[in-house]
């Protein structure tokens, strides 16, 4: 049975080095992006990478779905792009900004 939940709710990262936002349960069919918006709060453009990966593993290049993409101050970018991406049972969404207490993440999902 398919629940649609929140991975993430105002999530904004106080570092500037990987932060997981959801991971999804490893007893399930994964878990499918429906929504995905990131804010620019600050008064200058700030970046972000979005990756997914096998939770507690290290990130490679490969792992990610979104790298370093740039929002203009005080603008907000809908992820259309990761729209019905399926992570996997027991994989981690994670965020890396470039900027501290910048961007504000919020996603919402389908579990299966």
């Amino acid at each position: 049975m398919a629940t649609n939940i929140a991975l993430t709710t105002g999530n904004m990262p106080s570092v500037t080095t990987e932060v997981s936002l959801y991971t999804a349960p490893t007893n399930s069919g994964g878990t499918r992006i429906i929504q995905f918006t990131v804010n620019n709060t600050i008064a200058s453009a700030a970046s972000y990478s979005l990756i997914v990966r096998a939770s507690g593993a290290t990130s490679a290049l490969k792992d990610e779905l979104i790298s370093n993409k740039s929002i203009a101050a005080n603008d907000y970018d809908i992820l259309s792009g990761t729209i019905l991406y399926l992570i996997p049972p027991g994989y981690e969404l994670l965020v890396k900004v470039d900027t501290a207490d910048s961007l504000t993440f919020f996603a919402s999902g389908v579990a299966f």
